[in-house]
């Protein structure tokens, strides 16, 4: 049993990287303190460059490969989430992104105020660093957003593709799709397996759905299958107008179980609101609703209904003015998610 503390001496170096996440949730407060440089036009660019690779493999495997757009859609959604797998994941695969947090001395005081906490082998959703900050496009969000918006976008993507199969009309397939997304939330990839229910994860998926049926759907799909040149993306791709405020999880608070909300609300008064309330939060939130789009809109008021509807949990408690304020407010569980 040699592999044994071999691969225990594994999993404690990953608690030490920084760049390392189990639970990849991102704190974005500590990003709105420190700042983050703008790497919008660089992230573009590393996107481009696997999509016109994953082009290229899909028009050499003309029998094998993929023939309806939906299916090369899904074939470039692939690879897009292995890239953004492996820049949330594997040290160092972030190359020249700026991060917040980014360099070692950043990365040693996040951990000592981010109301993600410190390195905590009990508690799973603490366990290692989450997932750094990127700023692109103007829009701060955690790096496992990408994930999100691809592979978690490909598979609403798949169940909206499978509504309109069975004659679903493209808006209620993408209601379809928008209740898994929340369903998902709830249960395997959110509140019920980390403890976290995150609104942000769910606008990154439904972002992903809206790529997706761009690339095939309308009067000037982004995909088009040329005579000679096989499939080809008919429009640069780029994330901005994509992007939304909501995917920052500082503007767009997720919520966690009632075990966590001592701890989250005694380090963010600690840390974040003596700095935030006020003038800066004013400024910070009017410039993202400036820029809200109407599909953001769409998105944030199915949220909304989920809500009212009790699928998805109040963040009253967890916005900022509520966590900064004297008195802590009475949180449950979210039955949805048990």
């Amino acid at each position: 049993m040699k592999t044994l503390p071999a691969l225990l001496a594994g999993i404690a170096l990953l608690a030490t990287l920084p760049r390392a996440s189990s639970a990849s949730e991102s704190d974005q407060y500590f990003a709105w303190i420190e700042g983050v440089a703008e790497s919008g036009q660089a992230l573009d660019e590393r996107l481009r460059t696997v999509i016109r690779r994953s082009l290229r493999g899909i028009n050499q495997r003309t029998i094998l490969g993929p023939r309806s757009c939906e299916e090369v859609a899904l074939r470039i959604a692939t690879d897009l989430g292995n890239e953004a797998g492996a820049m949330e994941f594997l040290p160092g695969s972030l190359g020249n992104l700026p991060t917040q947090p980014g360099t070692p001395w950043e990365h040693a005081r996040y951990r000592r105020v981010s109301y993600l906490g410190p390195i905590q082998f009990r508690d799973f959703t603490l366990m290692l660093a989450s997932a750094p900050t990127l700023r692109a496009h103007g829009v701060l969000f955690g790096i496992d957003k990408l994930q999100h918006l691809f592979s978690t976008g490909a598979i609403v993507y798949r169940k909206y593709l499978r509504a309109r199969e069975r004659g679903s009309s493209p808006e209620h397939a993408a209601a379809a799709a928008a209740d898994f997304a929340i369903w998902t939330e709830n249960h395997t990839l959110g509140y019920r397996s980390d403890g976290v229910f995150s609104f942000a994860d769910i606008h990154a998926d439904l972002i992903g759905l809206r790529l997706l049926r761009s690339w095939c759907e309308g009067n000037e799909p982004g995909l088009v299958e040329d005579p000679f040149a096989g499939w080809i993306l008919s429009r640069g791709f780029t994330l901005a107008g994509l992007l939304s405020p909501y995917l920052d999880e500082a503007f767009n608070p997720s919520v966690r179980r009632p075990a966590y909300y001592a701890f989250t609300r005694n380090r963010v008064r600690a840390h974040y609101c003596a700095p935030l309330l006020g003038e800066a939060l004013d400024s910070i939130r009017s410039g993202y609703e400036a820029r809200l789009s109407p599909p953001d809109l769409v998105i944030e008021e199915r949220i909304a209904r989920a809500i009212r509807e009790g699928d998805a949990p109040d963040p009253g408690p967890y916005r900022l003015e509520s966590l900064c304020a004297e008195e802590p407010h009475k949180v449950s569980h979210h039955p949805a998610g048990r």
